[in-house]
């Protein structure tokens, strides 16, 4: 079994809380739709081969997150402006998406950390 899995749930959970500090969001469920939608903006301007590539580098559980229900059978967009951008991540669960829109900078800046705790992201 690769070594990434071993530390995946310590990993996610030090994700976790650097982000509940970041951002002074508590719950785990607006982190990780905050976390998804960043993903999911972010893997649909890239051709599947670049998000795969970008993908790799992350920790299992935010790899998964980044790869889940995605369709890589869709066009992929061109890079939009930022307001565009944290409009399509607040559209992901509309009616569930508590996140304040500021907070969407820290999502996008925590998930592509520089190398630290012998993770491409520091987790």
């Amino acid at each position: 079994m690769p070594f990434t899995y071993r530390p995946a749930t310590d990993e996610f959970r030090r994700y976790l809380a650097d982000m509940r500090e970041r951002t002074l969001i508590e719950s785990d469920n607006i982190l990780y739709t905050g976390t998804e939608a960043v993903f999911r903006s972010f893997r649909g301007g890239l051709a599947p081969r670049d998000a795969l590539r970008v993908a790799d580098e992350l920790p299992a559980v935010l790899r998964a997150i980044f790869v889940w229900r995605w369709d890589i059978e869709a066009p992929h967009l061109p890079w939009a402006e930022r307001g565009t951008i944290r409009a399509v991540m607040l559209a992901l669960r509309a009616d569930h998406n508590f996140c304040r829109p500021r907070c969407w900078s820290m999502f996008w800046q925590a998930s592509g950390r520089p190398c630290g705790s012998g993770t491409s992201t520091g987790y």
